[in-house]
């Protein structure tokens, strides 16, 4: 087994689709920032651009798809967590 699918395994987020019942993707945060195993994020990166709101009005946006943003959201939700919004907006042309 390669060493990237023994850290999904291990630091992976599991996201279920939100269209296919049953069908489910690993969100990772990568040396080259997140990644999905959805085929929106393998063939264009994802179709949305996210900003994510942290304290001190600083931001990061990044494209990513639907399951990327669900991760962010969730751990904006944690305890403790530096996040104070997370925004989701679909890319031109994508």
């Amino acid at each position: 087994m390669d060493a990237k699918v023994v850290w999904s395994k291990i630091f992976g987020h599991t996201v279920e689709s939100f269209t296919i019942r049953g069908k489910k993707y690993t969100v990772n945060m990568t040396d080259g920032g997140w990644e999905c195993t959805c085929k929106d994020f393998e063939i264009r990166h994802g179709s949305y651009l996210i900003t994510v709101y942290f304290p001190k009005g600083e931001t990061n946006q990044l494209e990513g798809c639907k399951h990327i943003h669900k991760v962010l959201v969730d751990k904006k939700n944690e305890v403790n967590s530096p996040i104070i919004d997370v925004r989701m907006e679909k890319r031109d042309g994508s």
